[in-house]
C-alpha cells in the first residue's frame, strides 16, 4: 500500500507510531534545521519526508535513526547518538540513530558488504572519526 499525506510533525509521528522516546530528539533537530512540512510516507517500511525550507533536501525519519543530514550536522546532531554514519541507503547523506533505535547498525549496508566499523579519536576517545578523519571534539578547538 503506498499512501502520501501532508501532515503536521505531531501528526506524522502519529500515523508512523514511532517510540514517543524519540520524538522530542526528533523535533529539536527538525526545529533547528527548519522544516517547511512533514510527510509520512507507508511503504513496505514507513518513514516521514521532512522537506527543509532552504530547498536542500529532505530528512527521511525512521522508526530509530533519521537519514539525509550533511556530515556537519549529523556530527552535530549526533553528538551522544550510538550511531552516526555515512547511509548506507542514501550514500551521499548521513545517519543519526535516535535514542531508541533497535541497533541500526545490526542491519548493515544495503548491499550486503561488510561496512568497516567508525575509528574513535585516538586523542579523546570519546568521539568517531569522520570519514576525513577529523575528532569533532578535539580538531574543533
Amino acid at each position: 500500500m503506498n499512501t502520501t499525506t501532508q501532515d503536521s510533525f505531531i501528526s506524522a509521528w502519529s500515523k508512523a507510531q514511532f517510540p514517543d522516546e524519540n520524538r522530542t530528539f526528533v523535533k529539536s533537530f527538525c526545529d533547528e534545521i527548519g522544516i517547511a512540512g512533514f510527510e509520512y510516507k507507508q511503504r513496505s517500511y514507513s518513514y516521514i519526508a521532512a522537506t527543509r525550507r532552504d530547498g536542500t533536501g529532505e530528512l527521511r525519519i525512521h522508526w530509530g535513526c533519521t537519514t539525509g543530514f550533511t556530515e556537519a550536522e549529523a556530527r552535530h546532531f549526533g553528538a551522544g547518538a550510538d550511531e552516526v554514519r555515512i547511509s548506507s541507503t542514501r550514500k551521499s547523506t548521513w545517519l543519526v540513530s535516535h535514542p531508541e533505535h533497535r541497533g541500526v547498525s545490526l542491519r548493515g549496508p544495503a548491499n550486503g558488504s561488510k561496512a568497516l566499523a567508525p575509528k574513535r579519536c585516538p586523542q579523546c576517545g570519546i568521539y568517531e572519526l569522520s570519514v576525513s578523519g577529523v575528532c569533532p571534539g578535539c580538531d574543533d578547538r
